[in-house]
């Protein structure tokens, strides 16, 4: 399914909401959102070297 959606998607800009890691790896730039907030923002490698709650996401997520 994550492959026909990269298909579909290709050149368009897409706002997808979800707590599936799968999901979110493969985004150009990705929301981080605690409590209401926007804790922080990038591509996930960004996001994983710059924020602890997120590396707990993922530690969890996985």
């Amino acid at each position: 399914m994550l492959e026909s959606i990269k298909v579909l998607t290709k050149g368009k800009t897409v706002i997808k909401v979800t707590h599936n890691l799968e999901e979110v790896k493969p985004g150009d730039n990705i929301l981080f959102i605690e409590n209401g907030e926007i804790v922080c923002k990038g591509s996930h490698e960004r996001i994983s070297e710059a924020n602890k709650r997120y590396r707990e996401f993922i530690s969890t997520a996985m």
